[in-house]
């Protein structure tokens, strides 16, 4: 009977230690993510510049919108979860746009395939092309080193990193994180 009771608690021990590492494991590929220099209170305004032409022709610089609660969304035309996750994000620009919010899609693909996104979800907020040789640098200068799409980050009024999540950006998540920001 003695030897019984040890080997369950020795049972329950392993179970244990594998629970956490799948925690461990599924909070590095989902969820939030913090990497490198870009965590949490970092001001977004000393990170490397994200300057890119915007599908209106301009050349844009992320400092454009300083003073405002910006959610920074990396996507590609050939990511599925991408174009789940983009009609929410226009609604959360329509409805929160008067309050300071202001969605930012970086476009990782070219920019025919972009434009065409776009005119067929009805994009309304600024959506800027990452050339492909700048993807990954751009994605891990950001914090997303694994290059994971769709990935936001969600930047303060005042220039402060205050999330990086790979995945989709959920409802739950807007409401959590962004919506007391506003």
């Amino acid at each position: 009977m003695r030897g019984h009771a040890v080997q369950t608690v020795t049972v329950q021990g392993a179970l244990i230690a594998v629970l956490l590492g799948l925690v461990v494991v599924f909070s590095a590929f989902s969820g939030d993510v913090l990497a490198g220099e870009n965590t949490p209170g970092t001001a977004s305004w000393t990170l490397p510049a994200l300057t890119a032409k915007g599908l209106d022709g301009e050349e844009h610089d992320l400092c454009e919108w300083r003073g405002k609660v910006i959610l920074l969304n990396f996507w590609a035309s050939w990511c599925g979860p991408c174009m789940l996750e983009i009609p929410h994000l226009i609604r959360y620009q329509a409805v929160h746009g008067s309050e300071g919010l202001q969605v930012i899609g970086i476009g990782l693909d070219e920019q025919k395939k972009l434009r065409n996104v776009v005119r067929t979800l009805g994009i309304g907020y600024p959506v800027l092309a990452i050339s492909p040789e700048r993807h990954f640098e751009i994605l891990k200068q950001w914090g997303n080193s694994y290059g994971i799409l769709p990935y936001t980050v969600i930047i303060d009024r005042d220039g402060h990193v205050l999330l990086m999540q790979q995945g989709v950006f959920a409802d739950q998540a807007f409401e959590t994180y962004v919506l007391p920001l506003l």
